[in-house]
């Protein structure tokens, strides 16, 4: 039976991708240039540092969002991920073929990919909004008193197990503007196709930015590689597994300093180096290394054309929820974080983001009531709306 139910699933993904090859191949390219273009941002933000993000979790975060929004915010969000020109029906369709192409598990690859929506107990998230994310991004639902510190707790659980334990949560705390938070998470793991051999591996010194040096261990193979080299950089390709992932490395040359690689980096230059690559015999030493990061990207977004989505007054996200604060919604914050280490044996990598929803209620004016003349007076059941008394004061006794 679970045979049977496979090769379905297979047969409708196998039509999908016949019958769709162009919006497949048109968002990896939107997708992939919104990744570089999201990194480069980052570099001149952050300055030069150790710095990882997956533009796939990062994506696939705003997408859900991009479902609650309209108007003016609908079309900044879509201008970033440079999606104007697909329908929102074949841009969903399309996101799930890609999840579904991305992910994989078996014992020497792992890449798995889970999303979920939050919302405080006073609110309610549109039927069709989710709908949406349920069908094309599998998007688990919680209702929750985010007052609570339960309410955090569950969400980072959710985290953890979503990344395999590699990311523990996603914030301390749950700011008291925010009314629900959209989470995509992703857990990768993969074995070198060739593993590295420990029995080489050893001290060696590693260059800083600043020419100092660090003994730190390196892993040594020799093997066939594709390969390619200018008077710039040497890159390299590693594969994992049966191919299907592979680590790309760009090491610019001596007299080429890092920051003008960095900071020239596009995604035509990448294919451009890509393209360049050839079957070589060769041997690569590559530092074992293990690191995590985390950035809010409000302020990279923001610099993106995508400030409107932001902006309290601005922002329209009235396709995604009801609430019972007078007030329009806006994204409050996008947090990211990842985790990666490279060793002998392979890769594991997660990544989490996070998109807080807030909402500002207008400043009211204050006022003052004084009932000191007759009032009329009722006592409602707030879940029913059922009056139980109603009554007139003339004179209080």
């Amino acid at each position: 039976m679970k045979n049977i139910i496979l090769f379905i699933v297979l047969a409708v993904l196998f039509n999908f991708i016949e019958a769709h090859p162009n919006n497949l191949e048109k968002l990896t390219l939107s997708q992939n240039e919104f990744g570089f273009k999201i990194f480069a941002e980052l570099t001149k933000t952050e300055k030069l540092k150790n710095i990882i993000i997956s533009p796939t979790s990062i994506i696939l975060a705003l997408a859900m969002a991009y479902n609650g929004a309209q108007g003016e915010t609908k079309e900044a969000i879509a201008k970033v991920l440079g999606i104007s020109e697909l329908e929102d029906k074949t841009f969903n369709e399309t996101n799930l073929l890609l999840q579904n192409t991305l992910s994989t598990q078996n014992k020497k690859l792992i890449l798995k990919i889970a999303n979920s929506l939050w919302i405080d107990k006073s609110c309610k998230f549109k039927k069709p909004f989710i709908e949406i994310n349920k069908k094309f991004y599998r998007a688990k639902l919680s209702s929750l008193n985010f007052a609570s510190p339960n309410a955090i707790e569950m969400i980072n659980r959710w985290v953890k197990d979503a990344t395999n334990g590699k990311i523990e949560k996603i914030a301390t705390e749950i700011p008291e503007d925010v009314w629900a938070i959209l989470i995509n998470a992703l857990y990768f793991k993969g074995a070198w196709q060739e593993a590295f051999n420990k029995t080489q591996t050893k001290e060696m010194p590693f260059y800083r930015l600043d020419g100092t040096e660090k003994s730190h261990l390196f892993m040594y193979k020799k093997s066939k590689f594709l390969y390619f080299e200018n008077d710039e950089i040497q890159t390299i390709s590693i594969p994992y597994a049966n191919g299907t992932y592979t680590m790309d490395i760009f090491l610019p040359k001596k007299e080429f300093p890092i920051e003008k690689l960095v900071y020239t980096l596009s995604y035509d230059r990448y294919l451009e180096w890509q393209r360049a690559m050839e079957t070589r015999d060769g041997e690569v030493y590559l530092p074992r290394f293990k690191l995590d990061y985390e950035t809010s990207l409000k302020e990279v977004l923001s610099n993106m054309d995508m400030k409107i989505a932001f902006e309290p007054g601005l922002a329209d996200f009235t396709k995604m929820a009801t609430t019972p604060i007078k007030g329009r919604m806006f994204i409050g914050d996008v947090k990211h974080k990842t985790y990666i280490e490279v060793s002998e044996e392979g890769t594991e990598a997660a990544a989490v983001t996070g998109v807080f929803m807030e909402i500002k209620s207008a400043p009211s004016k204050p006022f003052t009531m004084i009932l000191d003349r007759p009032f009329l007076y009722i006592i409602r059941n707030s879940k029913t709306q059922t009056v139980v008394f109603i009554g007139i004061l003339t004179e209080p006794k």
